[in-house]
Order: C-alpha cells, then structure tokens, then sequence
C-alpha cells in the first residue's frame, strides 16, 4: 500500500494505537474537548470489524464493505457517542473493509469540512492527515510505518505521556 492519497480538509487529526485498550478513545476525547470550545469538531471512528447498529444510528452509505453511520445517542457506552458527549457536533461510525478505504478516503474529502478527529487505524496508507498521533499502552509498544510525522504518545490508565496539552502545542519532537 501506498501513501498516495493527500487528505485537504483545514484540521483532520488522525489517532491510531498499538492495539485494544491503549487510550485511543479517551485521547480523542480529550483533543474533542479541547478543541470544541473554539469550534465546531466532527468526530469519526472507522473499525473493520462489524458491529450491530443501534436504532439510534442513521444509516449515510450503505454498499458491500462500507457502512456509514451517524451517531445520534448522547448516552451509550459507544465511542461514537463518547465523542458526542466529549463536545462532538457530529459523530459518524464507519466501518470498511480495506479494498474500500480509498473510497472511503475519498468520500471523508469531499463530505467532511473543517476540525475532523477521526479514530482509526487503517487510513494512514490511504491518506495524509495535518496532525496525527500514536497511543501506546505502558506495555504494548508497536511499530508503525506511516510516511508522514506523527506524535507519540503512553497511556498509564490515567494520564498520556506527553500530555494532550503537549501533543497539541507541538512542544514536542515528533516520530
């Protein structure tokens, strides 16, 4: 795979994570509260994995390997609705198979505007974000061979290290 794909909205930030469980949620939770006290945030969380929708969840694009979905509960566990609750204006839910992440990267550009947090890790060969970021667990490391800078980051159960403030001033040295 290739990083051929140059994705031109103003703010997509990118979070990806060296397996389940690490803080991926919680730092796009964190960067979504952050920033949705200066503007309008949408929030996007791409898995490859099928999971049952709930009737709270309208249905965008439905075609083989691609589900989009809007989220629409401010009150469940999901992450899509975590984002909602985290300061989100819009929450989408995605899930594709890989021979569809270019359509899917293309289809994120030509719909979604202005601050996108989006929680995946597949798209990274498909597209190239303005920020993106790594959450490892304090013991589960992982390498990753985007060809674009990305910051680092160690979730503890209860902090990030460097903190989300550090992450988002660029204080710190990247990759």
């Amino acid at each position: 795979m290739t990083n051929d794909f140059f994705l031109m909205t103003n703010d997509f930030f990118l979070i990806a994570g060296s397996g389940r469980n690490v803080g991926k949620t919680t730092l796009a939770c964190l960067i979504i509260e952050m920033l949705s006290t200066k503007r309008e945030v949408t929030a996007v969380k791409i898995s490859k994995h099928v999971h049952s929708l709930t009737e709270k969840q309208r249905v965008i694009v439905e075609k083989p390997g691609l589900l989009i979905a809007e989220e629409l509960d401010h009150n469940s566990n999901k992450d899509s609705s975590r984002y909602l609750q985290a300061g989100a204006c819009r929450s989408l839910f995605i899930q594709a198979q890989e021979v569809q992440f270019s359509i899917l990267a293309n289809w994120l550009e030509e719909n979604l505007a202005g601050t996108v947090v989006c929680e995946t890790g597949y798209l990274g060969n498909f597209l190239t974000p303005k920020r993106a970021f790594f959450v490892e667990g304090v013991e589960m490391k992982k390498e990753i061979n985007w060809k674009f800078p990305f910051q680092r980051t160690t979730f503890d159960g209860k902090e990030f290290n460097p903190s989300v403030q550090e992450l988002l001033t660029d204080k710190i040295e990247t990759r």
